[in-house]
């Protein structure tokens, strides 16, 4: 399906002076946002097209989507600087990392659109994912025209149910668990999960083909908000292992008893200063 943008609402979203809508996009958590230049992206947010742009402490949107929808995707009516400064003082390395990663906000992502982009990064590198990503909806995605460029929302979970060959997405082995998903959930389902505790949540989710640990905690962080999780990839183990000389299968405890409920903002933080300094953590293999 294709259709055309000829009125776009224009409007702006004062914001706390600390939020950076580079960093937010960048970090890792979606994979499907077009940057325009550093301080502009253009993307869908509940199938509708976003053109999004920081001014400092605005945010200029160029949207059909209301801005409650915006500041309720982008998390922007949490105070950030409070929950950073408590983790601050925990030590100068937290310190360190959140003066370089602060104004990460953690997005409240579409559930399917989060699973399937989860799924699709096990053992996968991040431009992979998103070609894959962009091959899904260029082919059950809505088309929109805008600014003489084509755009595509994510597939509604009603358009994938009657897929049955995922193979041109060149994706290997994750496409088998995309079917499988499919078939499995509907959207009502989806929404009902939000009822549930943290654990019954990630149970349900660990239930899917193709879900495990991490890809469950990125889930339940991205999409549902849950805080308290911390997903644990190899990078993040690398980092523990070097900062906090935390043996791999003590981690989710150690995060539980030192950054607390936020444990999930400080992961983020953490992961986005990881990635700009690769060099500087080891591989540590400590049991």
């Amino acid at each position: 399906m294709k259709r055309g943008l000829f009125y776009m609402r224009t409007y702006n979203i004062p914001i706390d002076s600390g939020f950076d809508l580079y960093k937010t996009l960048e970090c890792g958590q979606s994979f499907r946002w077009k940057q325009i230049n550093k301080n502009r992206f253009i993307g869908t947010i509940n199938n509708y097209l976003v053109d999004i742009q920081q001014n400092n402490d605005r945010l200029t949107v160029n949207s059909h989507l209301n801005s409650k929808e915006i500041c309720k995707y982008f998390d922007l009516n949490r105070n950030y600087r409070e929950i950073a400064n408590k983790l601050q003082s925990l030590d100068k390395f937290m310190s360190k990392i959140i003066d370089f990663s602060y104004g990460i906000h953690i997005l409240k992502q579409e559930k399917l659109e989060c699973l399937i982009s989860f799924i699709m990064s096990a053992n996968n590198n991040i431009p992979r994912i998103k070609k894959i990503l962009e091959r899904l909806c260029i082919k059950y995605g809505t088309h929109i025209e805008y600014l003489g460029q084509e755009y595509h929302t994510f597939p509604e979970i009603k358009v994938l149910a009657s897929v049955k060959n995922l193979d041109f997405l060149k994706s290997g082995w994750r496409a088998k668990y995309i079917l499988d998903l499919i078939k499995y959930i509907d959207l009502t389902y989806l929404n009902e999960l939000n009822s549930l505790s943290t654990i019954e949540l990630k149970d349900k989710l660990m239930n899917i083909n193709g879900v495990g640990d991490k890809i469950s905690d990125c889930v339940l962080l991205y999409s549902f908000s849950r805080f308290e999780v911390f997903p644990t990839d190899v990078w993040i183990k690398r980092a523990m292992c070097s900062i906090y000389g935390t043996k791999k299968s003590e981690i989710a405890t150690f995060a539980k008893n030192y950054f607390g409920s936020y444990r999930g903002i400080a992961q983020q933080y953490l992961y986005y200063y990881i990635m700009c300094h690769r060099s500087q953590f080891i591989v540590n293999d400590r049991d």
